[in-house]
């Protein structure tokens, strides 16, 4: 690793001279133990991952819903019913 590290898009520190401000210590104290976790890991792919996964749950919930309304209908009972008989909870937690 060079001696400057880019750590965001406007932050850089120097890895050999530790720095006077206890507080910016550390905070690079806890950087360099994220990185340690990350072990290689890209976190702007890990984060990539996350959101996609995130949006096809909702698109997975949403179509749940739809079908669960749509079920409510053709059984002419209601949204919150059906949640109940099948044990689902009526908002998310």
């Amino acid at each position: 690793m060079s001696p400057v590290s880019l750590l965001g898009p406007h932050l850089l520190y120097s890895s050999h001279q530790p720095s006077p401000n206890p507080r910016i210590a550390e905070l690079e104290k806890q950087i360099a133990s994220l990185r340690t976790r990350l072990n290689g890991a890209d976190p702007v792919a890990i984060e990539q991952a996350h959101i996609k996964r995130l949006h096809e749950y909702n698109e997975v919930k949403d179509s749940t819903q739809a079908l669960i309304g749509k079920l409510a209908v053709m059984t002419g009972t209601t949204v919150r019913a059906i949640h109940e008989g099948f044990g689902l909870p009526l908002r998310e937690e």
